[in-house]
């Protein structure tokens, strides 16, 4: 039996990688979180983005739920999940999401990969000393610059 070798498998097992299953998890939870909260959706809408841009740029809302409704590390899929944002650099070493409280736009390579995201932290009280906007790229070399609607709403917070 150990020269059993299909070689359709053998292709499609190094084409998964399980870190972009899970990225593609965070990012639709993100956007459920957003489109099911009308107040910070219509605060988007006011802010001048369309509608149609915010379903079709899969935007979303970090707001702080995600632990609750993951498995925690002490079980297989908790700790796969959460260990994989870490090498990430999405969930913090203390646990908490590194774009917690804010407005979230993901961007896509060609195969629909996520490869980057922008965060806008709601309202006006903000820490003192924490950016109004934060920016995660996967680790890879970008030869473009990345462009970011959010970005274009002039540093200003969404409210």
């Amino acid at each position: 039996m150990d020269d059993f070798f299909v070689p359709e498998f053998e292709t499609m097992m190094v084409e998964v990688n399980v870190d972009d299953i899970f990225l593609h998890q965070l990012f639709d939870y993100y956007h459920q979180q957003l489109v099911s909260n009308t107040r910070v959706y219509q605060q988007l809408v006011a802010s001048g983005l369309t509608e149609t841009l915010i379903v079709t740029g899969k935007f979303g809302y970090c707001d702080r739920t995600l632990n609750r409704n993951i498995d925690r590390s002490v079980t297989s899929d908790g700790a796969a999940f959460r260990g994989s944002m870490r090498r990430l650099g999405l969930i913090k070493e203390t646990g908490h999401e590194l774009l917690r409280g804010c407005v979230v736009e993901p961007v896509f390579n060609d195969r629909g990969d996520v490869i980057s995201a922008c965060g806008v932290k709601l309202g006006k009280r903000v820490r003192r000393n924490a950016p109004n906007a934060i920016y995660w790229y996967r680790q890879d070399v970008y030869t473009e610059l990345m462009q970011f609607t959010l970005s274009e709403l002039g540093g200003q917070y969404v409210d």
